[in-house]
């Protein structure tokens, strides 16, 4: 699944790193090992327990040929106010 649309002139796609595993019939344990990371540490990407590093960020971006963003991935968190339902 994939969101795309063109701004000035630019297509943009829109394209979260779970969506883009799917497409691409990457797990994550081969995602993992592209990465150089532990399946685990991709696993907490997608469920959205952690924020992958700024150094990730890049790796992911270069790993998926620019398909899946670090702003795709940091927009994937959801910023909760205190109190606030998940």
């Amino acid at each position: 699944m994939c969101l795309t649309c063109t701004v000035h002139g630019v297509h943009i796609n829109y394209m979260k790193l779970e969506a883009w595993m799917t497409a691409n019939r990457e797990n994550q344990m081969s995602l993992a090992r592209r990465l150089g990371v532990s399946h685990t540490t991709v696993s907490r990407w997608i469920s959205r327990q952690t924020i992958p590093s700024p150094r990730m960020l890049g790796a992911i971006h270069r790993a998926t040929d620019g398909q899946v963003t670090a702003s795709d991935l940091i927009h994937e968190i959801s910023i909760e106010e205190p109190g606030q339902a998940a």
